[in-house]
């Protein structure tokens, strides 16, 4: 093997082994995208109505923590969020997606639309509509 392999190589380790020190050296300064504080809460779709008691394992409820959103065994965690809109407010926020099985797959950018305590929630041509339960 070259000389000059062997030293490219070595670069390419080198400079590997900074970008993954430099990545587990984030502080507790650090800021993960989260979902907006406005959209955090339960919802349940606007035709459901919000039940007394709402069923925790209803595979219609939608649970939108800071940093993951879930439905049924669905999950998404948010990678960037861009507000787009004050006035109603709106966002558009890419998301990973996990189908229930823990590995996370695909990034798919979805939109939110929050009036009052409707939450209009709209991806690739579709669109649901949920009503704030607590």
């Amino acid at each position: 093997m070259s000389s000059k392999r062997i030293e490219i190589g070595r670069a390419v380790s080198a400079a590997f082994f900074v970008m993954l020190w430099l990545g587990g050296c984030a502080t507790s300064d650090t800021v993960l995208p989260h979902y907006p504080n406005a959209l955090q809460g339960t919802w349940m779709p606007e035709s459901a109505g919000c039940p007394e008691p709402i069923p925790q394992d209803s595979e219609v409820l939608l649970s939108i923590e800071p940093h993951m959103s879930g439905q049924y065994e669905n999950t998404t965690r948010p990678l960037s969020v861009q507000q787009i809109s004050t006035d109603p407010p709106a966002w558009r926020i890419l998301s990973i997606f996990s189908p229930g099985t823990g590995e996370y797959e695909g990034k798919e950018w979805i939109a939110y639309t929050l009036r009052d305590d409707r939450l209009t929630i709209g991806s690739a041509g579709a669109e649901s509509i949920f009503i704030r339960c607590k």
